[in-house]
């Protein structure tokens, strides 16, 4: 899931001066590194969490991870996916501790208003039917029994 969009081919790589410069903690390297992936890393991190906010902030992280953990890096290895395993990575932490959606009735009120469609049909069924031939008519404000109609 990193690869693909890790690898383009209009995009410089980074050159072995900047790595040296980023690990000497140059704010200039830095800025010319993040602003040669600020686009592709952002889009990346959005698709994965699909919310701007979360990416804006795993990109600040992403970027803060890098910094921190610079001394760690290959530099044989490509500048491209090590970057975009530190996002991904960050992304699946962000992912994994956000809590799941809970079906507890005691969190979700529903509206009382309106029957659901699936307790309509009880609800019509618990209801006496009143034939069409009775339409005209007002309906009774007791309740049946069969010794006649009782007071509610």
């Amino acid at each position: 899931m990193i690869y693909p969009a890790a690898i383009f081919e209009d995009v410089p790589v980074t050159e072995p001066d900047e790595i040296a410069r980023l690990r000497c903690r140059d704010s200039a390297a830095l800025a010319s590194v993040v602003g040669r992936y600020q686009h592709r890393l952002y889009r990346y991190l959005r698709r994965l969490v699909r919310e701007p906010a979360a990416a804006d902030d795993l990109f600040q992280q992403t970027w803060l991870n890098v910094v921190r953990q610079m001394d760690r890096y290959d530099s044989r290895r490509s500048f491209d996916t090590w970057l975009f395993a530190i996002a991904h990575n960050a992304a699946m932490d962000l992912l994994r501790r956000q809590t799941g959606e809970s079906l507890e009735e005691s969190e979700h009120k529903l509206a009382a208003a309106e029957p659901d469609a699936l307790s309509a049909p009880w609800h019509r069924s618990a209801q006496p039917s009143w034939p069409r031939k009775w339409r005209g008519f007002p309906r009774p404000t007791g309740k049946f029994s069969p010794c006649g109609l009782k007071k509610a």
